[in-house]
């Protein structure tokens, strides 16, 4: 067996995010399969939720997600120009009447 820092609740909240990331289940399906897994899982066995389980991916790889502002017709990442009020492209504004991003993106 290969030796790891990762313990089984670990690979659980993992194995999660990935298959929620991959068949883009929404937080309320998560949260649906979570309190299913709950149910079903053996005594000792930790099912995290969404966030602590995106967390603990975060300190045990070291890899953050971030927030970018996007334009909404997609053609520019404010990441480019952070300071930017309008994309280049199509002159959309970035921000709405309450100074809230109209777009972002997780990466």
């Amino acid at each position: 067996m290969v030796e790891t820092p990762l313990s089984e609740h670990d690979y659980l909240a993992m194995a999660m995010l990935d298959v929620s990331h991959h068949r883009r289940i929404t937080r309320e399906g998560m949260k649906e399969m979570r309190q299913l897994m709950m149910a079903v899982a053996g005594p000792g066995i930790k099912v995290y939720d969404h966030r602590t389980a995106r967390k603990l991916v975060e300190v045990k790889t070291g890899i953050y997600q971030r927030q970018y502002s996007v334009c909404r017709n997609q053609c520019f990442c404010f990441a480019a120009d952070p300071d930017g009020a309008e994309c280049p492209y199509c002159l959309q504004p970035r921000y709405d009447d309450k100074g809230r991003s109209l777009d972002e993106f997780f990466y």
